[in-house]
């Protein structure tokens, strides 16, 4: 097997590089191509390309494979540029942000520093797709870590591949075993992809297993490109330019598919880049004339070969400049200005510096000596991959033995998986610190609340409006207007707060919400009051409902014994919504869900039933109804859900506390220039459509004769002109885009209180 054309200096390779991480970047800084990510699919299938070449060239000309030398390459291409990246972004979030998104930035660093930032980002329940929160600076690093974990298998594998053709003495054999090994491996990962979509979208996005098969298939391409070299040059021209094209479509038309509120990558859309870019690498060569004039253009091949540092540098200027409100054509050229500079310097003073340096270069050479079969600047090894190999034709040279012999070879396979392994294995399954900021914050500092407090908020005047303790409608409605006048003047301490610990404790760790699908005999209610209560209280729903529970607590008295139950993202209002993607298994484990709240609610015989909802369902109706339809298939939804709720009570009062408007999340909009004064905004139509509805609805189950009321709590959360503050006087009203904080959540319990009086109060 000669592996010469395979490490040959390939500039196509590296202008498709190019291409790949302006797409990325394009979409990321202006939005366009809208399917810009996909470049990210074609990074991979290059990667796997030339990794894999780089992999049989040194099995040619030694007859395995070196973990010393490929880990110390690795090492040398990935770490200096990457550990730069990620000392400067943890830096400058501490002088930009404020607590609660600087320790998540923390969290994100040594996830990507360990590379298993995309399991961090599954753990955390991250849609790419459609991101909700703060966007973390560090979360492209995701692809590293995909790649990382899959060069952690692939040297293996062609090792393991060596080994059984030695043994069976067929040297012949070895591109047949290595296409049938590397061809499981695609058919395991693309059937893992495919289910893991339809069912978990948003984790599939960044699923290791589930992307292995796009590298994999770079890895096919290497072992098929010599025979496409033997195709007619007509024929190899035709098969890039085709290649192209598709990579430009995929781009341009991805995003248009996925714009609907089923969308979910990467399965199958990912098959367009990944077999455009298929068709490039194995067909192309650099040399087939117009068809690769712009691949081979010397700026195509400049920004090939920084865009290692390019990819790593974009984002973080992009969420960054996004954070202080930089916004406008203006400002886009500044972070396209910066982003360069930076990867000029990157470029320059590290990557350049460290691959001439001695650092980790003997280990790096597999022969012992001076080796052609290494990849050297010009490899890729990253999610943008850097330039094309740029090795000799390969030599035979008498192996070193002792720290390269077998056993250390294993003993290095065993120390890097396990750490990979267990450092992946920590973020789903590991302690709540490696997740959760206000963990790590009360980790990294004892004594610290989690709490929003501190001094009050002032008014436009600067004097403290309106006191939580004793909430009128017209003294939140001018607290309301305070924040929103004095929204640049919000003391830190007030937005420091944003921890999820600030939320209602009843939605946390500790606290009694459960995922859909859950075993009910694993419920654990959250129970407030004395147990020899005359009158019971439930409140159940989804995680809005169980942010209402300090609130009705504190509505209710001491006198009152209150139960809380819920199940994330599925409220009690009959409707059947997906999660997503689009499918009915999220609906169907909800729908499932609900009925064990019903159950519980029969079980526990209340005086009283206390509900709320997300409005988020109403845009994503299997039905696929929009607009009056929706709100008429919410409507209905809410008539059953209420007198279902009713009938499982005994005939209980029902009381329905609308969804308090979503806004920005505090810990996204606010930073030490800013403060809040990025955090106002206007209340969604489907926040507005949805509490519609659910008052039509409830006064349909009250034609019935059923005892219930929907509470509107708008005026709560919006000033006199119709906008969402941040802040209510010394309040903190929320803790992330739409959950209330515990003490906004008590602070309301006067206002509550008005609305159960009648009915439940008076038995």
């Amino acid at each position: 097997m000669t592996t010469s054309s395979r490490s040959s200096f390939r500039p196509d390779v590296e202008g498709l590089r190019a291409l790949a991480v302006l797409v990325v970047v394009a979409e990321h800084l202006v939005g366009w191509p809208s399917g810009g990510f996909v470049g990210v699919d074609v990074f991979f299938v290059v990667s796997g390309f030339v990794i894999t070449s780089v992999l049989l060239a040194e099995l040619d000309a030694t007859g395995t494979v070196s973990l010393t030398a490929f880990y110390a390459r690795r090492a040398r291409r990935i770490l200096p540029a990457a550990g730069v990246v990620l000392v400067a972004v943890v830096v400058a979030a501490w002088a930009l942000w404020l607590a609660p998104r600087a320790w998540a930035t923390v969290l994100d660093a040594l996830a990507s520093a360990a590379f298993v930032e995309n399991w961090h980002l599954v753990a955390l329940g991250t849609d790419y797709l459609a991101s909700d929160g703060a966007v973390s600076p560090l979360q492209h690093f995701w692809s590293l870590a995909v790649e990382e974990q899959f060069y952690l298998v692939w040297p293996l594998l062609v090792i393991a591949v060596a080994v059984v053709v030695r043994l069976l003495r067929r040297p012949g054999a070895t591109p047949a075993l290595l296409g049938a090994v590397f061809g499981v491996v695609l058919l395991v990962s693309v059937a893992w992809c495919a289910w893991r979509t339809g069912v978990a979208p948003a984790a599939a996005y960044f699923d290791s297993v589930g992307r292995t098969w796009e590298l994999a298939a770079g890895g096919l391409a290497a072992l098929a490109a010599p025979g496409a070299r033997r195709l007619p040059r007509a024929a190899r021209r035709v098969l890039t330019l085709a290649g192209q094209l598709t990579i430009v479509g995929s781009a341009l038309a991805v995003g248009w598919a996925l714009a609907g509120p089923a969308a979910a990558f990467p399965w199958p859309w990912a098959l367009l880049p990944v077999i455009g870019t298929v068709l490039v690498v194995t067909a192309g060569s650099g040399t087939l004339g117009p068809v690769e004039s712009v691949l081979v253009s010397r700026p195509a091949r400049w920004v090939g070969r920084r865009s290692y540092s390019l990819y790593l540098w974009h984002f973080p200027v992009i969420v960054f400049a996004a954070s202080l409100g930089l916004d406008g054509p203006g400002w886009v050229v500044a972070q396209l200005a910066l982003t360069v500079l930076l990867t000029t310097a990157s470029y320059r003073l590290v990557e350049q510096r460290v691959q001439r340096s001695g650092w980790l270069r003997g280990a790096a050479d597999p022969t012992g000596g001076s080796s052609s079969v290494r990849d050297t600047a010009a490899v890729p090894s990253s999610a943008v991959g850097p330039a094309p190999v740029r090795a000799g034709s390969p030599t035979t040279a008498p192996r070193r033995r002792g720290a390269r012999g077998p056993v250390a070879q294993v003993a290095l396979a065993v120390v890097v998986g396990t750490v990979v392994v267990g450092a992946s294995a920590a973020q789903l399954r590991g302690p709540a610190w490696l997740i959760d900021p206000a963990a790590v914050r009360a980790v990294a500092s004892p004594g610290t609340s989690g709490t929003p407090g501190g001094p009050a908020a002032p008014g436009a005047s600067g004097r403290v409006v309106g006191d939580p303790a004793s909430w009128s409608t017209s003294s939140l409605r001018a607290a309301l207007d305070g924040a929103v006048a004095g929204a640049g003047d919000v003391p830190t301490a007030v937005l420091e707060g944003a921890f999820s610990s600030a939320s209602a404790p009843q939605i946390g760790p500790e606290g009694c919400r459960y995922d859909v699908g859950t075993d009910p005999a694993s419920f654990e209610p959250c129970v407030t009051g004395p147990a020899s209560a005359e009158r019971v209280a439930v409140v159940v729903g989804d995680s809005i409902a169980l942010s209402w529970m300090p609130a009705v607590v504190e509505a209710l008295g001491p006198d009152w014994r209150v139960l809380g139950l819920g199940v994330g993202s599925c409220s009690t209002i009959e409707a059947r919504f997906h999660g997503g993607d689009g499918g009915t298994a999220f609906a169907d484990a909800c729908s499932e869900s609900r009925s064990h709240l019903v159950d519980f609610v029969e079980r526990t015989a209340p005086d009283l039933v206390v509900t709320s909802s997300s409005a988020a369902g109403v845009d994503r109706l299997l039905s696929g109804a929009t607009g009056a339809e929706a709100a008429a298939e919410w409507r209905r939804g809410t008539t059953s859900g209420v007198e279902r709720l009713s009938r499982a009570g005994g005939g209980a009062r029902v009381v329905l506390l609308g969804a308090p408007p979503r806004g920005a999340s505090p810990a996204a909009c606010a930073t030490r220039a800013t403060r809040a004064a990025l955090c106002t905004t206007e209340v969604e139509p489907r926040s507005e459509a949805a509490a519609r509805a659910e008052a039509a609805g409830v006064a349909d189950a009250r034609a019935a004769g059923v005892d219930a009321v929907r509470v509107d709590v708008e005026p709560w959360f919006t000033s006199t002109g119709g906008l969402v503050p941040v802040t209510a006087g010394p309040l903190l009203v929320r803790s992330d885009a739409q959950h209330l904080t515990e003490q906004m959540s008590r602070s309301l319990g006067g206002l509550v209180r008005l609305h159960l009086r009648e009915g439940a109060l008076a038995r």
